[in-house]
């Protein structure tokens, strides 16, 4: 039982404080395989994926995500974040099908959380990698509306739509989006550096597109009045 429980403190130091995920990842092991406790080994399996996932070892994420998923005993809190990071393993060995379906699942089956949210933009995002750009801007637009309190994924999915319409060549709309973002947030640094950049990015584009428009016009023979 001590052991157990200075084992608990240790992970918690290490994951959620010291952010030392390696050495959480080895914490959760001995958890995992000394635990008596049913809570404690359900703490350990979500350690598990969670630093599994830090450490972008991804086999070893859908391992545990399928151990706990597959497994009767468990509660529907701890089986709901096993198919978010099932989900997110799938997306990072780049099976975006399959990870829209496990995304919308956790959707359909989580009461509203940051997972719920994040899930939400992961979605958009997989429609907009497949070329939906339309189908990712309604996504976008309900994300804006039914997870406003995540303002975190809130930006991230603005960013998404600016992508979207620069998708469908409507630069102007992308622009004002991004500039909405650097105008009114003053939250995560790197959303802010993400929309300066693309915004950077889109004026660049624009300046590239104005000068070929002025070399289609001169590109014509002079004629002179004879």
């Amino acid at each position: 039982k001590y052991l157990e429980e200075s084992l608990l403190k240790a992970t918690y130091i290490a994951y959620e404080i010291n952010a030392n995920y390696s050495e959480a990842n080895e914490l959760y092991k001995d958890l995992y395989k000394l635990a008596n406790l049913k809570s404690n080994r359900e703490i350990a399996q979500i350690g598990l994926m969670r630093t599994y996932f830090k450490l972008g070892n991804q086999n070893e994420v859908l391992r545990y995500a399928n151990e706990v998923l597959n497994d009767d005993n468990i509660s529907a809190e701890v089986k709901g974040e096993a198919n978010f990071y099932n989900a997110k393993a799938l997306f990072e060995t780049k099976k975006y099908n399959q990870a829209q379906v496990v995304f919308q699942e956790v959707i359909a089956q989580q009461p509203m959380s940051k997972i719920k949210a994040e899930s939400a933009y992961y979605v958009a995002f997989i429609k907009y990698k497949n070329g939906k750009y339309e189908e990712s801007k309604t996504d976008c637009f309900s994300i804006k509306t039914e997870y406003a309190s995540y303002t975190y994924w809130v930006v991230k999915t603005f960013i998404l739509l600016s992508d979207n319409y620069a998708a469908l060549n409507n630069i102007f709309q992308a622009k004002a989006t991004l500039q909405s973002i650097i105008n009114n947030y003053n939250g995560d640094q790197e959303l802010l550096d993400e929309a300066n950049t693309k915004y950077n990015a889109l004026l660049l584009k624009e300046l590239e597109n104005s000068k070929i428009d002025m070399n289609d016009k001169n590109s014509g023979e002079i004629e002179f009045a004879k």
